[in-house]
């Protein structure tokens, strides 16, 4: 029995399509060409839209490379600045400290001879 319905609901929506396409087969054909241009228009839309992602993608990487480069260059010349400050202040510092040896030296030996002379 179940088999008779499902024969008999099959021909009755053959009956409705055919009937469907007769009463509204224009506006059908209408709307899908309707529906067909739209599709075309996202489709182009969508071609744009990934084309400007792509350049913009290719211009942010070329930025940011460009950006990592110029600072790998500074940092570079910074770590060269400080390297020359620091050494710059070790000399100085051996040189006011040999200085101050010498002026040292020379008041523990005037002192000495002082003691020596009293």
């Amino acid at each position: 029995m179940v088999e008779k319905k499902d024969q008999s609901t099959g021909m009755n929506l053959g009956e409705l399509t055919t009937i469907r396409n007769i009463l509204m087969g224009q506006q059908m054909n209408e709307y899908d060409q309707r529906f067909g241009e739209i599709e075309d228009l996202i489709t182009s839309a969508e071609e744009r839209l990934n084309k400007r992602i792509s350049d913009l993608e290719e211009r942010s990487n070329y930025q940011i490379e460009t950006l990592q480069a110029k600072m790998s260059e500074r940092i570079e010349k910074l770590e060269n600045l400080l390297t020359e400050n620091v050494s710059n202040i070790n000399q100085k510092i051996e040189t006011i400290s040999v200085k101050d040896k010498h002026e040292l030296g020379s008041l523990l030996a005037e002192i000495s001879k002082k003691l020596m002379d009293a």
